[in-house]
């Protein structure tokens, strides 16, 4: 008996064609060979037919799943090339995941300094808790956490929305906006700090910025209390974010002035 089903089905799916099911066709081929259409038990039908649903199942299964890839950051910042040569540096347990081969269209959480290859027929688009980035090329910081997502523009242009929604704003390179939980559309920050992405960067960008100013921020990037003889000086020009010896040996001797450190 087990034998005699067996080539009941293997006549069945000779005859079963990808994306069409007849069933009905295959067994009456099957039993006009044999001369059995009579003596073919309706419960045979069934088991062919469920053997049949199992198979294209399976199948559709294979045909559709897509594998996830995710990438991550644990206690350091990270940086990865995806697949179309675009680079994100993830800060510290953050996450960037995509389907299958499409890595221009991507989920997010955390924070993540994006390097996107230009692409004018493939727009790259980040999908996060709350909101929504588009954008060709360009060079941009998101970054979330339950209550506020923040986009800032290092260079090009990008369009940034609450999640499931057009109605986004524009920003473009030194452009930072912010979108609150529930907010409907983001809003624009003045003012905002443009060594806001030197954690992924590794580069300081200063354009007459009060010495305090430039004591805080590389006292915040390499965790120590870093202040200045004199307060009243400026500073401007752009910086490597290597040792930080070098970087205030390079201060004080462009401002005349003494930098302590604690």
């Amino acid at each position: 008996m087990q034998k005699s089903n067996k080539k009941n089905i293997d006549f069945v799916l000779h005859y079963y064609k990808a994306g069409k099911l007849d069933t009905r066709k295959a067994i009456r081929k099957f039993n006009e060979r044999k001369g059995t259409e009579r003596e073919l038990h309706p419960w045979r039908y069934v088991s062919i037919a469920a053997t049949l649903l199992i198979l294209i199942a399976a199948g559709a299964i294979v045909l559709f799943h897509k594998d996830t890839t995710t990438l991550v950051a644990s206690n350091i910042a990270k940086t990865y090339l995806l697949p179309d040569k675009s680079k994100i540096t993830l800060a510290p347990h953050s996450t960037l995941s995509y389907m299958g081969d499409d890595c221009r269209k991507v989920a997010m959480t955390g924070k993540i300094y994006f390097e996107v290859k230009h692409d004018n027929t493939h727009p790259f688009d980040i999908t996060g808790d709350m909101s929504h980035v588009r954008v060709l090329g360009t060079k941009f910081q998101v970054a979330e956490d339950r209550v506020t997502s923040e986009v800032y523009v290092t260079s090009g242009k990008v369009l940034f929305a609450a999640k499931s929604s057009a109605d986004g704003i524009i920003l473009t390179q030194g452009m930072k906006a912010v979108l609150g939980k529930g907010d409907a559309k983001p809003q624009l920050v003045q003012n905002s700090d443009i060594n806001q992405t030197a954690w992924a960067t590794h580069q300081f960008h200063f354009d007459n910025t009060p010495i305090n100013d430039v004591m805080q921020q590389l006292s915040a990037y390499y965790g120590v209390s870093l202040s200045a003889s004199e307060n009243g000086k400026r500073l401007s020009g752009d910086f490597d974010a290597s040792d930080i010896n070098d970087i205030t040996s390079i201060i004080e001797e462009t401002l005349n002035i003494k930098i302590s450190k604690k």
